[in-house]
């Protein structure tokens, strides 16, 4: 009896939603690549702050001045670009995935993997070349981040593909007349008032 009950338990439920994981890591990766994106424009632009003064005293052109600053601005540009345009295309496959869109997890796999790439090479070079507490715990942090959001867009590409969406998902029926839909969902006081044509 006791088994019977536990086997019943155990099922999943018929109103269980399928994708709602990934209508979830849809809605976290909005956050977090808003998140980023601000951070892309605003905490990167102090960015010469946590870098190492730079010898260019008898620096005469904006040559001089790259070179000497050798690789650490490289690195500095580069998170600025990883941050802003990742940060973008994170919140637009969050988008996607929100819509059940079956690439949109790939396409978050993609963007997720590359942020982390980019994470771990600037962290190993900060390691072996300048190292840094701050630079090094920076380049952690984003790595791990970046980690995270690849495994969602994993789970939420493998969701997709065993529970695909229906076909139709987004698609409005060919008889739908968006005047009698929008006259019966709106507030008496809202509605438009009714035209002489009809």
């Amino acid at each position: 009896m006791s088994s019977q009950r536990d086997s019943t338990d155990a099922r999943p439920k018929a109103d269980a939603e399928p994708r709602a994981l990934t209508r979830a890591t849809g809605l976290i990766f909005q956050v977090v690549g808003v998140v980023l994106t601000l951070g892309g424009c605003c905490f990167w632009s102090f960015s010469g702050i946590a870098q190492s003064k730079q010898p260019i005293e008898a620096a005469r052109t904006i040559v001089d001045v790259w070179r000497a600053g050798g690789a650490e601005p490289i690195w500095a540009m580069g998170g600025v670009c990883v941050t802003f345009v990742g940060g973008l295309a994170l919140a637009a496959c969050g988008l996607g995935l929100q819509a059940e869109r079956p690439r949109a997890g790939r396409i978050a796999t993609i963007v997720a993997a590359a942020g982390a790439i980019f994470w771990l090479a600037c962290g190993a070079w900060t390691l072996a070349a300048e190292f840094a507490w701050g630079r090094c715990l920076l380049a952690a942090l984003m790595a791990l981040l970046w980690c995270v959001c690849f495994v969602l867009g994993l789970v939420s590409a493998d969701e997709l593909r065993r529970c695909p969406p229906p076909d139709d998902l987004g698609v409005a029926p060919p008889d739908l007349r968006l005047d009698r839909v929008t006259d019966r969902e709106m507030p008496s006081d809202l509605r438009e008032p009714p035209r002489a044509d009809r």
